[in-house]
């Protein structure tokens, strides 16, 4: 038998509610590691709730802003201090932006732990820095 809501008098959903990263989470990935990391979380929120055409065009776009961002930089000389604000707009736009627009009541959603996108972006941040004071070639 099929319960109902006796205040709407509808079906009462009994699925429960994807776990997502937080929307402070996907920001500070965004900031602190990438815009990519961030595209890759956001991607996978997406993907959970069954936005699936706009996590494409997030994950692709992700990766074409962040491509678009090193050319750049071999083109002009960009200033140091730049990165700064532009990371904080990826940030907001990953984080706050996606996260209100696509994905309705995230913030009462159950969030997934950090655990391992933390330990993927540390090994890679690890990666890195081995590779510059080993003086590897890749």
């Amino acid at each position: 038998m099929e319960q109902h809501n006796t205040i709407l008098d509808a079906p009462i959903d009994e699925t429960p509610a994807p776990e997502i990263y937080s929307s402070s989470a996907v920001a500070g990935f965004t900031f602190f590691f990438s815009t990519i990391f961030g595209g890759i979380m956001a991607y996978q929120n997406l993907n959970r709730v069954g936005k699936n055409d706009i996590a494409i065009k997030v994950l692709l776009g992700s990766i074409a802003f962040m491509v678009a961002l090193v050319a750049l930089q071999f083109v002009i000389d960009i200033p140091r201090g730049v990165g700064i604000p532009i990371n904080l707009a990826t940030s907001w736009v990953m984080g706050k932006y996606l996260h209100d627009q696509y994905i309705p009541g995230h913030e009462s959603m159950p969030k997934r732990k950090i655990w391992v996108p933390l330990a993927i972006g540390l090994a890679l941040i690890g990666i890195i820095i081995w590779s510059i004071f080993s003086g590897a070639n890749f």
